[in-house]
C-alpha cells in the first residue's frame, strides 16, 4: 500500500487487538468502508502501518499510531476480483469466492 491508495476495511475486529485501539485513535475503520491512505510508517515493533486520512492516532510521548496493512485490502483489488467474478463461469466464480473469503475473513465487496 502506497500514501493516497484507497483502501477498504476488511477486518473491523477491535475485539482481537491486544490493547483497546480506542485509547489512540480518534476513530475507528469500519468494515466496508473506504478510506485513503496518508502515511506508511513502521511501528515500535518493525511492523509496517498505515495511517488513514481523517483518523488521528497518538501513541504516549506523541508518537504517531497507524493500522496494520491486513485489515484493508486495495481498492482497485477489490473491484478487479469483482469484474472477474462477473466474467467467470458460475462454478469458477463459487470456487474465487471460497479463496477470496478465506483469505479476507468473509468479506466481500458486493455485498
Amino acid at each position: 500500500m502506497n500514501v493516497s491508495d484507497k483502501v477498504v476495511c476488511v477486518d473491523d475486529n477491535w475485539a482481537s487487538c491486544r490493547d483497546d485501539p480506542r485509547k489512540y485513535f480518534s476513530a475507528l475503520p469500519v468494515k466496508g468502508q473506504t478510506y485513503v491512505v496518508e502515511r506508511v510508517m513502521l511501528a515500535r515493533n518493525g511492523e509496517p502501518q498505515i495511517c488513514l486520512v481523517g483518523i488521528e492516532g497518538n501513541l504516549h510521548n506523541n508518537g504517531t499510531a497507524g493500522f496494520y496493512p491486513h485489515r484493508f485490502r486495495l481498492l482497485s483489488d477489490l473491484k478487479s476480483e469483482a469484474v472477474t467474478r462477473q466474467t467467470l463461469t458460475p462454478p469458477m466464480r463459487t470456487r474465487l469466492m471460497r479463496i477470496t473469503s478465506s483469505l479476507t475473513g468473509g468479506y466481500s465487496p458486493s455485498g
